[in-house]
């Protein structure tokens, strides 16, 4: 990529342009990181859709991004991390286990008999 380790000083108007070209570029590599991180791929479009928005806003500040690739590798870990931590993870993941629970296992033995 052209981009790749230049961008120092770049211009707010190419911020747009270029933060497409990363995101066209690397979309498919952050969303399968993401998604062996958390294993559901709706979380994981949501891991994804952060860090891009991550590198937006960084870009945007002007900060330096030497390697493009480390920083959106490390900053999908970091994401996918907070979001394991996170309260909403433990909630939605103990009501996916009683839902599972309620679908695979026997349903439970009424004392009444309708046969």
């Amino acid at each position: 990529m052209e981009y790749e380790g230049a961008l120092l000083g770049i211009e707010k108007k190419e911020i747009k342009e270029i933060w497409e070209e990363f995101y066209h570029s690397y979309r498919k590599e952050v969303f399968f990181l993401a998604l062996s991180c958390v294993q559901n791929p709706h979380q994981a479009d949501d891991i994804a859709q952060d860090v891009f928005l991550k590198l937006y806003k960084t870009l945007n500040k002007g900060k330096e991004i030497e390697n493009i690739k480390g920083w959106l590798y490390r900053s999908t870990v970091r994401t996918c991390l907070d979001f394991k931590k996170s309260f909403w993870n433990k909630i939605f993941s103990k009501k996916e286990e009683w839902m599972e629970s309620l679908i695979f296992d026997s349903p439970p033995k009424a004392g009444l008999y309708l046969g």
